[in-house]
């Protein structure tokens, strides 16, 4: 792993982390509606379309004039540099005339430890996998505000699922970056082999699987309702070893501080729109997260989902489950989370949505 004096020193000296003296290419205000997404991170990717020859010079400059004249440039970049989102589309959408059809695969699994930007520094200092997952989703729209990353919780089990917002069609050699990349950036950050429980895309299933056997270390299943990696839940508590908490602050402070320049609202976990559940069940779940206090209540769920109780309870246990099933377990995992922190029974009751803390109690034996 690389220590944190070098990661101190290289931060100092990293264009990423300066401040920005040239004009840069769009500077994402309210009045700006483009689409824009992370100069550096547009220009990494046709490095190194570049370098595995899936591209040439000719390429870049009939996607984009202004990308060729960047490349040419070769001067330092900053996380104010914004580019079309259109380039970036394009330049993926070229990898589709590759005989290669593994590109996407192969660019996630590199990780340049010495080309990291200021909110991969910033992840190498959060404790542990869960804290960096949840700051990279936060600002990951200095990247690419099109990506969208959702957390899912249950049995032990941490579902990350993966999809472009964007109503631009973006290929799934893309989708495969992503999903590979952030694999492969957890084990460098922990310094330790992850292998998923499962690993899951919604294309459908090429004729060569070997490369993502080796990319994952597991079989993948195509085809499925989402792109994701599931992990155990242990995986996500793996602490970061190069963390260092005044760092973290700092970093923290810059990164916000440029996402909020470009104008462009963080995203929570809690903001992740209703449309990205596909099942009812995650629906259901999504919305007790949402507010369990208003959302324990059938009618309230159903009014929402412009749901029938009786076509509710139906779905639900077409799926497997029930609305009680998974109220209980929503309930005990909140109510464990709160008592750690001694929240007053008062408030955990109404959060949980008890009418007393004796209806809370009898449901607590039920838990155990």
């Amino acid at each position: 792993m690389i220590s944190n004096e070098w990661q101190f020193d290289s931060l100092l000296n990293d264009p990423m982390t300066q401040s920005f003296h040239e004009q840069p290419f769009h500077k994402k205000t309210s009045q700006n509606t483009t689409s824009t997404v992370s100069a550096v991170a547009l220009v990494d990717l046709a490095s190194e379309l570049l370098s595995l020859n899936v591209i040439n010079l000719d390429d870049i400059s009939l996607i984009s004039p202004a990308l060729q004249k960047l490349m040419e440039q070769n001067r330092n970049l900053t996380p104010e540099d914004r580019f079309d989102e259109k380039a970036l589309i394009d330049l993926w959408r070229s990898t589709k005339q590759s005989n290669d059809k593994q590109i996407g695969l192969k660019i996630g699994q590199k990780v340049n430890k010495h080309a990291k930007g200021v909110l991969a520094h910033l992840l190498s200092h959060c404790n542990t996998l869960n804290e960096a997952f949840d700051t990279f989703t936060s600002l990951i729209a200095l990247l690419n505000p099109s990506e969208l990353w959702v957390k899912k919780e249950h049995d032990q089990l941490v579902t990350l699922e993966f999809c472009f917002q964007s109503n631009h069609d973006y290929p799934h050699q893309a989708v495969e970056r992503s999903v590979c990349a952030l694999l492969h950036w957890a084990e460098f950050f922990v310094d330790k082999k992850i292998t998923p429980m499962a690993v899951t895309f919604r294309h459908d299933e090429p004729q060569n699987t070997q490369a993502y056997l080796d990319a994952f270390n597991t079989k993948v299943q195509f085809g499925a309702q989402a792109n994701s990696l599931v992990l155990s839940s242990a995986v996500m508590t793996l602490p970061i070893k190069t963390a260092n908490a005044y760092l973290k602050e700092v970093l923290s402070s810059r990164a916000h501080h440029i996402l909020e320049s470009l104008k462009v609202p963080a995203f929570t976990q809690e903001a992740a729109p209703l449309k990205q559940a596909v099942t009812i069940t995650d629906k259901v779940l999504t919305l007790f997260k949402e507010d369990l206090s208003t959302f324990h209540q059938t009618e309230q769920i159903c009014s929402r989902l412009h749901l029938s109780r009786v076509t509710l309870y139906r779905k639900l246990k077409a799926e497997g489950t029930t609305f009680r099933t998974l109220l209980n377990q929503v309930r005990k995992e909140l109510a464990e989370h709160e008592l750690k922190k001694n929240t007053p029974v008062i408030e955990l009751c109404e959060q949980l949505g008890f009418k007393d803390p004796s209806t809370f109690y009898k449901a607590q034996k039920h838990w155990k």
